[in-house]
């Protein structure tokens, strides 16, 4: 349990399970315009390639994070932190967890996309060591908007000879 410096709440992380789903969702329908269903996320959280991890206060979920990895690449398909919660480091702790996983499991490299304009998302994984190497344009079918794509590299070829 980590306690926050912004408004003094215990934040609880763990691996996310089933019944989260639902409150998964709820915050899903208030941040993203182009939202996953509950039974996706769900699927996603049963997926045995898939790890996800999920922030908790007084019981409920107020911050997610999707991760699929297969051999030795992996993805970062969401992250997101219910907008009153936000700016508690929590988006950070998520990473983090993702992070320490990849490496306990054998990834080497990891890839996300991010909106154009999500400039807090970008800043996050740019802290992260996530560097730009290409972009979807008109990727996003909701505005048209253009897709960043972002990776990091957690263990170079050498390292892993």
């Amino acid at each position: 349990m980590t306690k926050s410096e912004k408004d003094n709440r215990d934040f609880c992380y763990s691996v996310s399970n089933p019944d989260d789903a639902g409150q998964i969702f709820e915050i899903e329908k208030e941040c993203f315009s182009s939202r996953w269903s509950e039974k996706l996320i769900s699927d996603e959280i049963s997926n045995k390639n898939s790890r996800s991890f999920v922030c908790k206060t007084e019981g409920n979920a107020v911050g997610y994070i999707f991760f699929k990895y297969i051999f030795d690449e992996g993805e970062i398909l969401r992250v997101c932190v219910n907008p009153r919660f936000r700016k508690n480091g929590i988006a950070s702790h998520l990473m983090k967890m993702v992070m320490d996983f990849a490496l306990l499991n054998g990834v080497e490299k990891i890839f996300l996309e991010v909106r154009e304009s999500n400039d807090s998302a970008i800043a996050l994984y740019s802290k992260f060591g996530f560097e730009q190497y290409s972009k979807r344009s008109n990727y996003y079918t909701d505005n048209g908007e253009d897709a960043i794509l972002m990776q990091k590299i957690l263990i170079s070829n050498e390292e892993s000879e």
